[in-house]
């Protein structure tokens, strides 16, 4: 059998935060009565950009907005770290995805009246 690895508290926090923001958006769509497979697909290509956004976010926290690496002269040089702007267009990429699943736009609630038209 297999050792289970461990998990640290963040990752743990970061896995639910995940499945909240999913499980959200799902919601969302099938209260508005659009969850169909187009759009529940489009759901999961807004976490693969938000996993990506986070990995990026992570990697700026640890090495900052500017890194030191090594250019094809072999010169040691800053420049920006390139997951800033991966961050960025990732984050546009959501933008994006959320435009096409309007979830922005409030739920229109049937109210029990409409019955009695």
């Amino acid at each position: 059998m297999g050792r289970k690895r461990y998990i640290s508290k963040a990752e743990r926090e970061r896995r639910e935060k995940r499945e909240q923001i999913r499980e959200s958006m799902i919601a969302q769509l099938q209260a508005a009565g659009k969850d169909t497979p187009y759009l529940l697909n489009k759901v999961e290509q807004y976490m693969a950009s938000w996993d990506n956004a986070e990995a990026f976010a992570d990697d700026i926290k640890e090495r900052g907005q500017v890194v030191e690496e090594y250019n094809s002269s072999g010169n040691l040089v800053k420049k920006v770290n390139p997951s800033v702007n991966a961050r960025q267009k990732e984050i546009a990429s959501m933008n994006a995805i959320e435009a096409v699943l309007k979830l922005h736009e409030p739920v229109q609630k049937r109210s029990d009246e409409d019955d009695y038209l």
